[in-house]
């Protein structure tokens, strides 16, 4: 899986007429435009998985002789002033940052299993959380086998959110999304989690940890 199949999972979305002024927020040209960067990236990766795995394990394997082989994640800090927030995510994700096209947005994770988008834009007037969450749900009913999880009321950086999971094809491929919607100081922010099912579950202490970490700035 590439970033190229968030921007078919975002792009379900903007077919919908009832999200009118959030299309913007989701534009998949922001996806779209990470999605060179993590093609290369995961190329260069590839090749030297190899390599990286073999000198690891025998690292480790000399180290717990003495110590052990830690298997805590590091966190780094991560701000975006544009958006607003700040995050802590794993020192390993890649990232990639988007200013085209109206939408402002980036992009983490690793391009051959998961990502996490967060993309903001100025929300319409009137808008509410409980229209922008049946807007969303809306929109993704139109991705082939559609079958939505769960529901939740949540918090994303203390301001009230809806999360609902749902699993789908695109392009034949199935996938497992988690999606966080919440406006703030005038703005609608959505959150994408998106894997291929079998590292869905993997990957989630990450996604969750990340989300928890998740401020505002203003």
């Amino acid at each position: 899986m590439t970033f190229q199949g968030v921007a078919k999972c975002l792009s379900f979305v903007a077919a919908n007429k009832l999200f009118n002024g959030l299309v913007n927020l989701i534009n998949r040209s922001f996806v779209m435009n990470c999605k060179n960067y993590f093609q290369e990236a995961r190329e260069e990766e590839m090749k030297a998985n190899k390599i990286l795995v073999t000198i690891f394990a025998l690292v480790c394997l000399s180290a717990v002789v003495l110590t052990g082989c830690s298997t805590e994640k590091k966190y780094v800090p991560y701000e975006n002033k544009d958006l607003q927030f700040k995050i802590s995510i794993p020192e390993d994700w890649q990232k990639e940052e988007n200013h085209e096209n109206g939408t402002n947005g980036v992009a983490f994770g690793d391009p051959s299993s998961f990502s996490l988008a967060i993309t903001a834009a100025e929300a319409p007037d009137g808008l509410t959380l409980e229209d922008s969450t049946a807007a969303l749900v809306e929109g993704y009913k139109s991705m082939p086998g559609f079958t939505q999880v769960k529901e939740d009321k949540i918090e994303l950086g203390k301001a009230p959110a809806s999360k609902f999971v749902f699993t789908g094809k695109m392009e034949d491929e199935d996938m497992k999304c988690m999606i966080i919607n919440t406006i703030k100081n005038k703005k609608a922010y959505v959150v994408l989690y998106m894997a291929i099912p079998d590292q869905y579950d993997t990957n989630l202490p990450d996604i969750e940890e990340a989300i928890k970490s998740f401020e505002f700035t203003e």
